[in-house]
C-alpha cells in the first residue's frame, strides 16, 4: 500500500480546521490537526512531515513564529500558508521569509490541493538531486550540513571542520555499518594507524555532543562505525 503524506495542519478556528481536516483526509492525506502556535511546533518536533499548513493569526505562537523557528532548523520540508490574509501582507511570504506557497481561504479546495501537491514535487524534486540541508536524525536532534550545527532540543552546537564532515557522512548513511578504513580514505584519501587515531579522537568528540540524546548514538563494532538513529 502506498504510504500517504503525512500533514501537519494549525489552524485555531474549530469549524474551519473540522472542516478542512476531513476534505484532506478525503483527498487522501494523513492528516494531524492541531489548535494553535505552540501545538503546531511541539507536533513539528516529534515527528517527521511531508508538508505543513499554517495558519497565520493564532494564540500562544503566531503562523510566523512557527515557520521561523522551523527555518531555524530544517529548510527542506514544504510550508503552506492558509489564511485569509493577502498575500502582499504576509510577511512569510517576502524573500527568506520561510513560507513556500500561500492560499486564499476565500480559493476553492482544488487550489489548495494542487499548491499543496506542487510544494510537495518541489520538494521531491530536490531530495533527488541530493540537495538535502538539514538532517533530522530524532524527534530531538538535527543536523545542518551547511552551517555544522548540531541542535538538540532547541540548543545549537556548532561542529568544527573534521567533525562536521564525519556527520555528514554518518547522516548520509545512518544506521548502516562503516568501516574505519573507508572512513578515513574518505576524509584523507588514505588510511594508516595515524589517520585511524585520528578518527578516534573525532569521533569521541561527537559522542559527548550526542550524549544530550541518548536515543541518537555512535557505535563501534569490529572496526566498523555505525549512527544508530530511531527508527521512523
Amino acid at each position: 500500500m502506498e504510504r500517504k503524506i503525512k500533514l501537519l495542519y494549525a489552524e485555531d478556528e474549530k469549524e474551519m480546521r473540522i472542516t478542512y481536516t476531513e476534505i484532506l483526509l478525503e483527498q487522501g492525506f494523513d492528516v494531524y490537526a492541531v489548535t494553535n502556535g505552540d501545538e503546531a511546533w511541539e507536533a513539528y518536533q516529534k515527528d517527521e512531515w511531508d508538508i505543513l499548513l499554517l495558519d497565520i493569526e493564532m494564540p500562544e505562537k503566531t503562523g510566523e513564529e512557527v515557520i521561523r523557528l522551523i527555518r531555524e532548523n530544517d529548510t527542506q520540508v514544504p510550508i503552506v500558508v492558509f489564511t485569509g490574509y493577502d498575500q502582499e501582507g504576509l510577511s512569510v511570504m517576502e524573500a527568506d521569509g520561510g513560507a513556500d506557497d500561500y492560499v486564499s481561504k476565500d480559493w476553492s479546495v482544488k487550489v489548495l490541493v494542487d499548491r499543496l501537491g506542487k510544494r510537495l514535487k518541489d520538494a521531491m524534486r530536490r531530495a533527488e538531486r541530493g540537495e538535502q540541508r538539514v538532517f533530522r536524525l530524532s524527534s530531538r536532534m538535527t543536523y545542518d550540513k551547511v552551517t555544522n550545527i548540531l541542535t538538540i532540543d532547541g540548543k545549537a552546537t556548532k561542529l568544527k571542520g573534521m567533525q562536521g564532515k564525519i556527520m555528514l557522512i554518518f547522516c548520509t548513511r545512518r544506521n548502516e555499518e562503516i568501516k574505519s578504513t573507508e572512513l578515513c580514505k574518505e576524509l584523507w584519501n588514505f588510511d594508516d594507524d595515524l589517520k585511524k587515531g585520528e578518527l578516534s579522537t573525532y569521533i569521541s568528540q561527537l559522542r559527548k555532543i550526542l550524549k544530550a540524546d541518548p536515543s541518537v548514538e555512535i557505535v563501534n563494532n569490529n572496526g566498523c562505525y555505525l549512527l544508530v538513529v530511531p527508527d521512523k
